[in-house]
Order: C-alpha cells, then sequence, then structure tokens
C-alpha cells in the first residue's frame, strides 16, 4: 500500500489538474482533458476514466518501466512518456536515469 502513494509520478494516483474551465487533468503538463467536473461527477471520473487506470496499473506499463524493479516507488513521469511516444501513456519515461546510464 506504501508503494501506491510514495515516490515517483503522482499524476493521477495522488493528485489531478482541474482547469478554470472544469476540465479534469492527470497533471498541469498531460495536455489531454479526461472529463469534464462540471458535466460529470469527479469521482466517478478519479476512478473510473481509462487515462486514470492506465497511468494507476504500473505492472502494465511498457519498456523498461514495466519490468524495472523500482516501478512501484517511481513509475517515471507519465505525461513525459505520454507526449515523447506519441501518446502512449504507458510508455518508458526516456528520461530514466537508469535507462539513460
Amino acid at each position: 500500500l506504501v508503494s501506491q502513494f510514495h515516490g515517483g509520478c503522482s499524476a493521477g494516483r495522488v493528485y489531478a489538474g482541474i482547469t478554470a474551465d472544469g476540465k479534469l487533468k492527470p497533471c498541469p503538463f498531460y495536455p489531454l482533458e479526461v472529463g469534464d467536473v462540471v458535466k460529470g461527477d469527479l469521482e466517478s471520473l478519479w476512478l473510473h476514466s481509462r487515462e486514470f487506470k492506465e497511468m494507476r496499473d504500473r505492472e502494465n506499463f511498457d519498456g523498461f518501466c514495466g519490468v524495472c524493479e523500482y516501478r512501484d516507488f517511481c513509475g517515471g513521469c507519465r505525461g513525459r512518456s505520454w507526449a515523447l511516444s506519441g501518446g502512449n501513456i504507458r510508455a518508458s519515461d526516456p528520461y530514466c536515469v537508469l535507462v539513460r546510464s
């Protein structure tokens, strides 16, 4: 349980962003909106959106992040992974110090 909230990227696990017009985003750096809290239910979006579920499911991350012994404490930056992979939220974080060394 501690690993769910300890270290690494907290986007979609511990926090999310809500824009001024009510759009829900996993983090400020993640450009896609996963729902609208004005039109929808925040709790339902938090618990059931595909993007949040994929960000939380570290066992199914692709590449190095998916097999890394530290994935439960790190998980890489999901926003950066998404942006630099062309849209794959489960992609490995290319700026991981373990991958780069």
